[in-house]
């Protein structure tokens, strides 16, 4: 069990107690420490039930600067689920109440996290314009975390326009400076990207080895959700590479993940690769099976699947047919937002 899911048990221990000695202050704080758990599992639909039970209680004892931050959570997790209009309010809220308060830190990141959802509408030009913005605040008061995210973010954008080089030199530095940090989780995700970049170059065998190293940490970490990411993105390499009983056993995997997180979204992603796998190793007849269910006739092109957090300042990738019914981008996934 990883130390996130030991904590959430902990947790659920402690919210009992809180109830019912009536403590609302006391059970706030933890609602407020549950949901960032989840939201470093990417489970972002748990986060926000928690999030938003944080904020009831917090409005009703009055705390204008806890407000300002719940608002903030809120708006990523709302993000993370694609619900942009939702989340675009909410950061909005934040960035009101805490320009009303001069919290100016707290403005900065909802600012960004408001340009970051130009991002995943596809606005890539607003979404430009608000990270150099921000990131000139960000550089000015010294706050490092928030400028690797913006690193975090920019290499997010340059693999959903196929700016590969551009990608590696801003996921690598991202990297670095999260793992001089400490800040695992944001390193790995950081990593992963490094990977998709490297797999747009080309570069197979370094994507695969870069892709396992991400993988190691959301593992350690028991993140499910990365981790199917991370075996759908080396499904699509060994795929590429004509490897395609490697590419589905990877890709049987990670559907199988999000089966069990109850992502529909992700397990369809997931078909999708199976049956294309499925016509390089036994023709059309196979993904005609009742494991497949359906027949793709479009051919791949990687894509960026977004998901979004800065600090949730980023996302996922997956690989997605072209000239199907998919939104182009989607991106990885959730965590890059900054949480308060």
């Amino acid at each position: 069990m990883s130390r996130y899911r030991e904590a959430l048990v902990v947790g659920a221990v402690a919210e009992d107690w809180f109830k019912e000695n009536n403590d609302e202050v006391g059970y706030a704080r933890l609602c407020n420490n549950i949901a960032n758990l989840y939201d470093r599992l990417d489970e972002h639909a748990q986060a926000y039930q928690y999030h938003l039970t944080h904020s009831e209680i917090i409005k009703k004892i009055g705390d204008q600067e806890g407000l300002a931050k719940s608002y903030l959570n809120l708006g990523n997790s709302l993000a993370s689920m694609d619900e942009f209009e939702k989340a675009d309010e909410m950061y909005k809220n934040s960035e009101d109440l805490s320009g009303q308060l001069g919290i100016t830190e707290l403005w900065a990141q909802a600012s960004y996290n408001r340009g970051y959802l130009h991002y995943l509408r596809g606005r890539y030009s607003d979404a430009f314009q608000s990270f150099s913005r921000i990131r000139q605040h960000f550089e000015r008061s010294g706050s490092r975390r928030h400028y690797a995210l913006c690193d975090l973010d920019e290499a997010e954008i340059y693999i959903q326009l196929n700016l590969a080089k551009d990608a590696v030199a801003l996921a690598e530095r991202a990297a670095g400076q999260f793992k001089e940090m400490g800040f695992h989780y944001e390193e790995a995700k950081a990593t992963a990207f490094l990977g998709l970049a490297l797999f747009q170059m080309g570069r197979h065998a370094e994507a695969l080895e870069v892709f396992q190293r991400a993988e190691h940490t959301f593992e350690s970490e028991g993140n499910l959700y990365w981790k199917g990411l991370l075996d759908v993105y080396r499904a699509e390499i060994y795929l590429s590479l004509q490897r395609n009983w490697e590419a589905h056993e990877l890709a049987l995997q990670g559907k199988a993940l999000f089966e069990h997180m109850g992502s529909s979204s992700k397990t369809i992603l997931s078909l999708v690769l199976l049956g294309r796998i499925a016509l390089g190793i036994r023709g059309p007849g196979m993904a005609r099976s009742p494991e497949i269910q359906f027949e793709p006739s479009c051919s791949s092109s990687l894509y960026v699947e977004r998901t979004g957090e800065i600090a949730r300042v980023g996302r996922s990738a997956v690989a997605v047919p072209a000239g199907c019914s998919w939104t182009r981008g989607a991106v990885l996934a959730g965590e890059n937002r900054k949480a308060a």
